[in-house]
């Protein structure tokens, strides 16, 4: 007697085309960490513009924005969604926003964020790099390290 496998909820995601839109929204929030950043070290919005790509009325937001707060990991709602995603992924359509706040909430989105995030400072770094900046500032603005800014410069 085969027993029919249940298929995890990353396997559902995938699946879904989520995790590719998850980790887009971590490559944007890495791009506003160096935004933040070259603007706290006093670069104007016309280079951050040339370093991020983002346009600068986005730049002039994200110099409002307040920081997400991190949301603590909810045991119950992290049961749920393991035991049956594809029941749960059916919740998205009603609502995406509480969808993907009740995943947060259960830390399976942030991992595809933070995938994401590295990309965005990664990406903002190169092109610090193609402008000649400096590896300190560039470390001020992406808060890589100089090893990594150096081994991104070599692969240019």
């Amino acid at each position: 007697m085969d027993k029919k496998i249940k298929p995890t909820f990353e396997e559902v995601f995938t699946k879904a085309g989520l995790i590719p839109e998850w980790i887009e929204s971590g490559r944007i929030q890495g791009m506003e960490t160096a935004v933040r950043n070259a603007l706290a070290k006093g670069l104007p919005v016309n280079l951050i513009h040339n370093i991020t790509g983002l346009d600068p009325e986005i730049i002039k937001k994200i110099k409002k924005k307040d920081q997400m707060e991190r949301f603590q990991l909810s045991a119950y709602l992290n049961v749920i969604i393991n035991a049956n995603p594809e029941t749960f992924l059916e919740g998205r359509k009603d609502n995406v926003e509480e969808f993907d706040e009740l995943l947060m909430e259960a830390n399976i989105i942030p991992k595809w964020i933070e995938q994401g995030r590295i990309q965005g400072i990664e990406t903002a770094a190169r092109n610090a790099i193609i402008k000649g900046l400096p590896i300190d500032v560039i470390h001020d603005i992406t808060g890589l390290d100089e090893e990594t800014i150096k081994q991104l410069a070599v692969n240019i």
